[in-house]
């Protein structure tokens, strides 16, 4: 099933960890939707992306170690890896804090993935257009 034009389900819910059922429901789903919506905006300036991480059921991201806080948890947030030669995700990070008109919640550079969120539809609050860098345990502003 595609939620858009280049991003899947199957490749929004894939883990390692096969004893898991990480089943979506219709509500995740559609936070994954609009996850995708802003991948796309992304990819179609700096090409293809590769999704690393992106809907964990509560389990799941407990056994990968994830904030209990998670917003991978409802399905408002994708790890990515831009994949063209020459892109690293603190381009995408600055283009996210100085050109984009995305209405993103958190971007994180987190060694090497950006970890890209969006405010779920469930949820009362507006974007805190957070741009982010997590080395040592500790998080830095952009």
């Amino acid at each position: 099933m595609n939620l858009t034009r280049h991003f899947t389900l199957t490749e929004m819910v894939h883990t390692q960890h096969r004893l898991i059922d990480n089943t979506p429901s219709d509500a995740v789903i559609e936070n994954l939707r609009l996850v995708c919506e802003d991948l796309e905006v992304i990819r179609r300036e700096f090409g293809p992306l590769r999704i690393s991480s992106g809907y964990r059921c509560a389990e799941l991201n407990t056994a990968v170690g994830g904030s209990k806080k998670s917003s991978h948890i409802p399905g408002a947030a994708a790890d990515i890896i831009p994949l063209r030669s020459g892109v690293g995700v603190s381009h995408v990070l600055w283009w996210l804090k100085m050109k984009s008109t995305l209405t993103f919640d958190q971007a994180i550079d987190e060694y090497g993935w950006l970890h890209y969120s969006v405010v779920p539809i469930e949820k009362v609050a507006q974007p805190r257009f957070q741009t982010l860098r997590y080395r040592k345990g500790k998080y830095t502003q952009c």
